[in-house]
């Protein structure tokens, strides 16, 4: 019996983003450590958006970042968006500021001052990402970091942008 509940386990955790995948995704508005706005649905215009969940205080947050960035820089021409939001709170936002300069990142990266969209998205570990295709629906949901998973998210992303099915 306890075979079949940790096998029933372990494929939950491996399938979760399937599981909770093709679920419309909510609205996020939240500014950036100057103060510009970001909107999820304008983003989702020029194509799928990732959205990144992180903390300066993620050892992970910061072993997964320069990926993110190369494919920000990579992919942006193609309609892909980046969007980080930090869960670090308000007060934190030197932080937030030089955790970013230090590892040279240029894609948004937004104050969820609340905790309110963290929430929202029932996010409760970090990093956590969440690949919205152009048509609003959530395409894959991952959570963790383990060494190898920027090329699991690099092929999904190549599968949004270069296949003729944006969803």
């Amino acid at each position: 019996m306890i075979n079949k509940a940790l096998i029933f386990l372990v494929t939950l955790f491996i399938f979760e983003g399937e599981l909770f995948a093709q679920e419309k995704a909510r609205l996020i508005k939240l500014s950036d450590i100057r103060g510009k706005r970001y909107d999820l649905e304008e983003l989702l215009k020029k194509g799928p958006v990732l959205v990144d969940f992180w903390a300066t205080w993620c050892k992970p947050c910061k072993e997964y970042f320069p990926h993110l960035e190369r494919m920000h820089k990579k992919y942006e021409g193609e309609g892909l968006s980046i969007i980080g939001v930090n869960e670090d709170g308000p007060r934190n936002k030197r932080k937030i500021r030089s955790f970013l300069r230090s590892l040279n990142i240029s894609f948004p990266n937004l104050v969820d001052e609340t905790a309110e969209v963290m929430s929202d998205y029932g996010v409760y570990s970090l990093p956590t990402w969440f690949l919205i295709g152009r048509d609003g629906y959530i395409v894959r949901i991952h959570k963790g970091y383990i060494k190898g998973d920027e090329n699991l998210l690099e092929n999904e992303i190549k599968s949004l942008l270069f296949n003729n099915d944006d969803s």
